[in-house]
């Protein structure tokens, strides 16, 4: 009897159909047959479990170190900020030379600033020597900031209550301050009501006008005590006098090389020609960060594909053991009218459930870190809604490629010879 002839335009419109059909019939089968062995089902994925549940934790380290990254770059000043630090001699010989040359000082960077074309200011902010503060016989170490208003927006302060000071009262040297938020903690048992109370610095009191909002990545900040810039230099030490760096604000980003090197020959000139001084950029900052992060997303690449790799050849082996044991089974379906294909979808699909199985566990066990404390960790650990959608479709991936090869063997599986195994 000849063949019945069907157009290409209608084949191609049964086909699709025939194979949904066959693969929610697969479906059903490969579910029951998992559900019958929970056990070993839940041992097969637990490979699957541990990658995803390790690549998502790892991953939850890095989404943290990259926000806090970025706060870090906006604390130190963001794209517009060039440090400059005293640099210290490494060797007897060099010592004799750094002593040639003058230090930095306040004073020496706001005349470089006159002398620039790019630089806006230098910024009042100067780190103190640690110092105890004292507030109603409370005591505690904290890291003294002196600092201008202007210091405020350039590296992020935020205030959680109270306010910041005014140029009129740091140019009067007004015995004003904020605190940190941890040090407030650390000095009151209720920090939210220690503004206008009188806090010992130096056995100096000043009062207290705001409080800092607390800062996940940044300890110092949390124990800074920021105190006016003036103030330092009419009572602690004049603008002349040697510091450790100064920080300077440059007009506009795109000048940054420029304004590198003349600042680099300026200092050199103000410096007797002694290079003791060392200046920080911007793009060095996100360079070390994004040096940082490229480790760990190599070290979290190569530990889940470790774990999944292992995941991948319990679930082949499980799947060949299966077939193994419903060579009689395959051969029914079979003689009852199964093609080939429904086999092989048959067993391509419970290789991908039993992965993706272990794949939404490992969803919930990717949590584990978030879960915790934050204040277990320098940084937040956080994941994107693409980052659990990533993780299924990396589950369903390693099921259908360790699927596959089974699949395609309980597929030519002959079924006269099937129906004869014992």
């Amino acid at each position: 009897m000849p063949k019945k002839y069907i157009p290409f335009g209608m084949a191609a419109s049964i086909l699709p159909h025939k194979i949904i059909r066959s693969a929610l019939i697969s479906f059903s089968l490969a579910w029951r047959e998992i559900r019958s062995h929970l056990l070993r089902s839940f041992i097969t994925g637990l490979g699957i479990l541990l990658g995803i549940g390790g690549m998502l934790n790892m991953v939850s380290l890095i989404r943290g170190t990259e926000a806090d990254l970025e706060k870090n770059f906006l604390q130190m000043g963001g794209l517009t900020v060039i440090e400059v630090t005293e640099k210290k001699p490494a060797t007897p010989e060099e010592e004799i030379v750094f002593s040639r040359s003058p230090g930095l000082s306040f004073f020496q960077g706001e005349n470089i600033c006159n002398e620039i074309k790019g630089l806006k200011q230098v910024i009042p902010h100067l780190g103190v020597d640690g110092e105890k503060v004292v507030l109603q016989g409370n005591a505690s170490w904290c890291r003294p900031v002196a600092a201008g208003p202007s210091a405020f927006p350039i590296f992020n302060y935020e205030l959680e209550q109270g306010r910041f000071f005014t140029d009129s009262e740091s140019m009067s040297a007004a015995r004003i301050c904020i605190l940190g938020k941890r040090l407030a903690e650390r000095l009151s048992k209720n920090p939210q009501q220690i503004l206008g109370k009188k806090i010992l610095f130096r056995n100096v009191p000043f009062t207290i006008i705001g409080i800092l909002s607390e800062s996940q990545n940044n300890w110092h900040r949390n124990m800074t005590f920021i105190f006016p810039i003036h103030y330092y230099f009419s009572y602690l030490k004049p603008k002349t006098e040697r510091i450790g760096s100064l920080s300077f604000e440059i007009e506009h980003y795109p000048d940054l090389e420029i304004v590198r090197r003349q600042l680099t020959l300026n200092l050199k000139v103000v410096h007797r020609g002694v290079e003791d001084f060392q200046l920080e950029i911007p793009e060095e900052k996100i360079e070390q960060g994004r040096k940082r992060q490229w480790v760990m997303s190599l070290t979290t690449g190569i530990i889940a594909s470790i774990a999944l790799l292992v995941g991948a050849v319990g679930i082949v082996n499980i799947m060949f053991a299966t077939i193994h044991d419903r060579i009689r089974e395959i051969g029914i379906l079979k003689s009852i009218g199964a093609s080939p294909l429904d086999i092989f979808l048959q067993f391509l699909i419970e290789a991908v459930v039993l992965s993706l199985s272990g794949g939404l566990l490992g969803i919930f066990a990717g949590n584990l870190l978030i879960a915790l404390p934050d204040r277990l960790f320098p940084w937040i650990p956080q994941l994107r809604p693409l980052d659990y959608i990533l993780a299924l479709g990396v589950a369903c991936l390693t099921g259908i490629l360790s699927g596959i090869y089974p699949a395609f063997k309980a597929s030519k599986i002959n079924p006269v010879e099937a129906l004869q195994y014992a």
